[in-house]
């Protein structure tokens, strides 16, 4: 199972920590359509805020499966942006959680 535990803040609009760890064991490794769609989201979450550096986040992935991601100071002018971006990605999982709940496991922290 891919377990997936996300802290908000900002009422709740906004991810402060994320760590995602686990294979949702649905098929073989290289060919699971949850772990594929779950690993979607997150690479792209990652590569947004490394294209954007005044967000301060730090971004860990020790090994294979597993990632570990903060995010400091999110600069007033940029607020709505990474608000929308952490809507669109929780809804994402949200629905991935509902189709396949015994695969991935979303917490709230």
């Amino acid at each position: 199972m891919i377990r997936l535990s996300v802290k908000l803040r900002n009422g709740g609009r906004q991810i402060e920590t994320l760590s995602a760890s686990g294979h949702a064991g649905m098929m073989r490794e290289s060919g699971d359509p949850v772990c594929a769609a779950v690993t979607v989201l997150i690479r792209t979450l990652v590569l947004f805020l490394k294209t954007r550096p005044e967000f301060e986040s730090d971004i860990r992935i020790p090994e294979r499966g597993h990632v570990f991601l903060s995010v400091g100071t999110v600069p007033a002018e940029s607020g709505d942006c990474w608000e929308s971006i952490c809507e669109f990605f929780l809804l994402g999982l949200r629905s991935i959680e509902n189709d396949y709940p015994e695969a991935f496991n979303l917490r709230y922290l």
